[in-house]
């Protein structure tokens, strides 16, 4: 999944929003030290409510 996010964010030329739910892969660490990043790239993760 991170790999898949870092192709998408260093691929788009405008604002992109990926909408994931709140499964525990879409959760971990990881993903939330890299959204500073992506945000900077474009890529925007919106997290649907529980």
């Amino acid at each position: 999944m991170i790999y898949s996010l870092d192709m998408i964010a260093s691929q788009i030329t405008k604002l992109t929003v990926i909408v994931l739910d709140n499964a525990s892969i879409h959760r971990v660490k990881i993903i939330r030290e890299m959204q500073a990043q992506w945000k900077k790239q474009g890529l925007r993760l919106f997290f649907l409510p529980p």
